[in-house]
Formats: structure tokens, C-alpha cells, sequence
């Protein structure tokens, strides 16, 4: 599975295989943190991998669309 965290840089989880990829995303507040991590679980979603998502405010309303635009893709 390959995340794409920019144009010009791809993580590619293989190389994390045998250790696991863990991944952080530190900023004040109002930076974008949840944008960021978003579109990591997106692009994880869009390749069929399984992402946990902990939210304590809700900030992550539009990921839902996108997860139920996923069941209806792939009819789970």
C-alpha cells in the first residue's frame, strides 16, 4: 500500500511490514492536523486497508461520506 502524504513524498507500507508504520502528525492548533490525517486514512480506505479512527470532537464528519461511498463501491 503506497500513502501519498504530497506530491513528492509516497510512503510505501511494505518497507514498514516487519515493524508496522506508525505515523504522527504534530502542529498547533488550527494547522491542519486533522486535514492531514484524513487523507491518510482516505488514501488508506481507497486501497482497501483498515484504519481506526479515535475521535474525541467531532472533525471527522466528512470521512463518513467517504466510508459510506466505500460500502456502496464494494458492497460490504
Amino acid at each position: 500500500m503506497k500513502i501519498r502524504l504530497s506530491e513528492d513524498y509516497v510512503i510505501d507500507t511494505d518497507d514498514y511490514r516487519r515493524e508496522g508504520l506508525r505515523i504522527v502528525i504534530l502542529a498547533m492548533s488550527g494547522h491542519g492536523k486533522s486535514n492531514a490525517a484524513a487523507d491518510v486514512v482516505e488514501d488508506v480506505l481507497d486501497q482497501n486497508g483498515q484504519a481506526i479512527v479515535l475521535e474525541p470532537i467531532t472533525e471527522w464528519h466528512t470521512l463518513k461520506l467517504h466510508i459510506e461511498d466505500c460500502f456502496v463501491r464494494h458492497k460490504f
